[in-house]
């Protein structure tokens, strides 16, 4: 999963089990320890003013795409279509 700057993504916060738009906010990205060891960490920039780093493979992070928009609809109402 390669992501861009400016790109809608979908963003699960460590408090909520519920999915919460956001968009990738900047050209850099981290390299860190992940739940799969190294990954990246796109910085993601939601409700507004908070920005914070998130990793696709600590499952955080989707792109906001159709199939992955149906499955978060339909795989318990995280979110609201």
């Amino acid at each position: 999963c390669r992501l861009q700057d400016g790109e809608h993504v979908w963003i699960r916060l460590t408090e909520s089990s519920d999915w919460i738009p956001g968009v990738v906010s900047g050209k850099a990205v981290r390299t860190s320890a992940t739940r799969e060891g190294q990954g990246t960490l796109y910085a993601v920039r939601y409700n507004r003013t908070k920005r914070e780093y998130f990793a696709p493979q600590n499952g955080e992070l989707k792109p906001d795409i159709p199939e992955i928009r149906e499955l978060l609809v339909a795989g318990g109402g995280w979110i609201q279509d």
